[in-house]
Order: structure tokens, then C-alpha cells, then sequence
């Protein structure tokens, strides 16, 4: 019995310390709770006037000042206190892991905000030059030819029947690459030139040069006026590529005569857009060159295309000598 009363007598103690704690983190909960609201009701809020203690104006009242608008900064949260069993406050040792995961919160919190700060405007981004964008894609085209594996040229060159669409392609190709028009015209000659060594000889020609010999550009792109890049993708990969180059390398022509030669020589660079289908965005609209494509062409439009360099060439001579001085 006496035993049992002990028991119990220590169980009534234990839980009245239990509750004393409890009501005292209460009481120090509601302590920290009227201390803000005095602060807030003390301090004015932003934008509101305030009294200058000692300061009068000259009417004999209290100067007011009026409140900067300042940033509110991120209060901390406060931690709640925990109680153990006994009613004793548990207290976290100096690095633990809870002390360490919110050291870690504020510092990127801090970081965050100063990074808010720091960031410079975006500016815009200038539009590149139409000849600095073709230049930069035909190198792109290069370097898609450079990798082309020997067995995509292997394959070209073993055809027997091959379709239309590569014997022209590769009349084009060989074209720009300086073969006279009597070695393109047959099969059986023209396969005996494709071979590994030809992206080597297509990284060579310089399009934007305009001291190259016009009538290569002229012979390769009558070749490949008519071509269509979806049936040549579907017929052979390195086709395809040989494609793109060149419709980049006569793209880039006639963008670099254009900047040199000016509008007067325009005539000279017309052969690019005779048709719809060559290449991509040929033609004109952005390089402001006018061509008629040959299905809207008429008889009247064509007399005048024979008439108009016959003019020119009579208007150049005068104009070359007041330049020349």
C-alpha cells in the first residue's frame, strides 16, 4: 500500500509540472504576441506623418516628418518551444541538424534576394546581317558535308539506274565544282568522279568571293532548279546533304552579288529564281531581287527581259567614267 501511494503521489506531481510548463510557454507566447501589436501601434505606418520630438515649426506646433516607404524585410520564424515529459524545455545542441537545415534556409534565402538585386536588365539582341546569317549557314552545310560517311558516297557511285533526281544533283555539284558540261552530261563519266575526297573539294569554293567565275553558279543551279528535297531525302541521305549544301552555296551567291555589285547588276543574278522550288527562301523577298518564275512567265515579259540589259549596258559606260575619278 504504501508503495501504490508513493506511485501515485509522484504521478500527481509529474503532471502538475506538466501543466505548470505548458501554461507558462502559453503566457510567454501571448508576452511576445501584445509586444508586436504595441510595436506596430507605435511606429506609423508607411507614407503617415510622425512628431519631431524637440523640433517646432514656425506656427509653434511639433514638426511632423513623414515616413519613408522602406521594404519589408522577411521576418524570421520563431521557433516553438517543446516540452519533454517533465514539463523541461527541450533546447537543440549548437550544431544539430536542426539548427544547420535553417542556417541553410536563410543563407538561400539571402542569396535569392541578392541575386533579385543584382540581375542587370535583359538587353535586346540585334538582328544579324543577311550576309553574316547566309555565311554562317553555309558553313553549317560544310560541315554536314565533311561528315558524311564514305559509304553514302559508295552508294551513289555503284548505281546503275540511278533516279533522275541524283544524276542531276550531282551534275550540279560538279558543275560548281569546275568539271566542263561534256563530262557531266553521261552517267558513266560523271560516277567516276564521286568519291570520299568530296567534301574536301566542297569546303573550297568560296560563294561570297565575287571574283568566282559566274558561269559555274549559273550551270549548277539550272541542275537543280527543278529538284525536291523531300523525294531526295527518301532516295538517298547523302543526296540530301549535297542538296542543302548547294542550295545554300547559290543562296549565299546571289546574297554576296547583291551586296557588291548593287542594284545594277541584278539581271546578272535573276538565274537563281527562276523557279518556286529551288532551295529554300530563294529568290528574293529577302534580298529584295525581283524574279518571274518560268510558270507565270508571258510573252511581253520576256521581250522586255531581252530589251532591259541592252539599255543598261548602254547607260553603264558614262556612269563607269564619272566614277571613275
Amino acid at each position: 500500500r504504501r508503495k501504490q501511494r508513493e506511485k501515485e503521489e509522484a504521478e500527481a506531481e509529474e503532471a502538475e509540472e506538466g501543466a505548470e510548463g505548458q501554461e507558462g510557454a502559453e503566457e510567454a507566447e501571448e508576452e511576445e504576441k501584445e509586444e508586436d501589436e504595441e510595436e506596430a501601434e507605435a511606429e506609423p505606418e508607411d507614407g503617415q506623418e510622425r512628431e519631431i520630438e524637440g523640433e517646432v515649426d514656425e506656427n509653434g506646433e511639433p514638426k511632423k516628418k513623414r515616413k519613408k516607404n522602406k521594404k519589408k524585410k522577411k521576418k524570421k520564424k520563431k521557433k516553438k518551444k517543446r516540452f519533454n515529459e517533465d514539463g523541461e524545455e527541450i533546447v537543440d545542441e549548437e550544431g544539430g541538424e536542426g539548427q544547420e537545415q535553417q542556417e541553410g534556409e536563410d543563407q538561400e534565402e539571402e542569396e535569392e534576394e541578392e541575386k533579385e538585386e543584382e540581375e542587370p536588365p535583359i538587353e535586346p539582341v540585334e538582328p544579324l546581317d543577311p550576309l553574316v546569317k547566309w555565311t554562317l549557314t553555309y558553313q553549317y552545310r560544310i560541315q554536314d558535308v565533311l561528315k558524311l560517311d564514305q559509304k553514302y558516297y559508295a552508294e551513289m557511285a555503284k548505281m546503275d539506274n540511278p533516279d533522275p533526281q541524283i544524276v542531276s544533283l550531282l551534275k550540279g555539284v560538279y558543275s560548281l565544282l569546275g568539271r566542263r558540261q561534256k563530262d557531266v552530261e553521261q552517267w558513266e563519266k560523271l560516277r567516276k568522279f564521286v568519291d570520299f575526297n568530296l567534301g574536301k573539294k566542297c569546303a573550297l569554293i568560296t560563294p561570297a568571293d565575287p571574283e568566282e567565275k559566274k558561269e559555274r553558279y549559273k550551270y549548277s543551279a539550272a541542275a537543280v532548279v527543278a529538284l525536291k528535297e523531300e523525294e531526295l531525302q527518301s532516295l538517298s541521305h547523302g543526296a540530301y546533304i549535297l542538296y542543302k549544301w548547294i542550295c545554300s552555296a547559290l543562296d549565299l551567291r546571289l546574297m554576296a552579288l547583291s551586296e557588291f555589285k548593287g542594284k545594277k547588276d541584278k539581271r546578272n543574278v535573276q538565274f537563281f529564281g527562276v523557279n518556286k522550288n529551288y532551295g529554300q527562301n530563294t529568290g528574293t523577298g529577302d534580298f529584295e531581287i525581283s524574279y518571274i518564275p518560268e510558270e507565270e512567265t508571258t510573252q511581253q515579259q520576256v521581250v522586255e527581259q531581252k530589251e532591259q540589259p541592252i539599255v543598261e549596258e548602254q547607260q553603264q559606260p558614262p556612269v563607269e567614267e564619272q566614277q571613275q575619278p
